[in-house]
């Protein structure tokens, strides 16, 4: 899923997802992958259907590396900022009664 910026064009949008999507679905040995690519204001323009599995392909292992995809399962080393807790909790121990 991606959006298409408006300094793109659909076809150049469409294709740097493609070369993503190809990458993961290879990393994951899935038998297929979809790609949908909206604008910027979410209406749906374009789609793609994947249905091929490569065995082995030393390219994708170097897209792989080079767009560091994370293999499933794996937690990211750091929590993103979106899921901090904006206040700080009172811990249980330092309540009054």
């Amino acid at each position: 899923m991606a959006t298409h910026p408006s300094h793109l064009s659909i076809a150049e949008t469409k294709e740097r997802l493609l070369f993503y999507t190809k990458a993961k679905q290879y990393q994951l040995q899935a038998d297929r992958a979809y790609g949908w690519l909206f604008d910027e204001h979410g209406s749906l323009e374009d789609t793609f259907y994947l249905s091929t599995v490569t065995e082995s392909d030393p390219e994708l292992d170097r897209r792989i590396v080079d767009f560091d995809l994370q293999p499933v399962g794996q937690l990211p080393t750091t929590i993103p900022p979106s899921t901090r807790r904006a206040t700080k909790r009172i811990s249980k121990g330092k309540r009054r009664h």
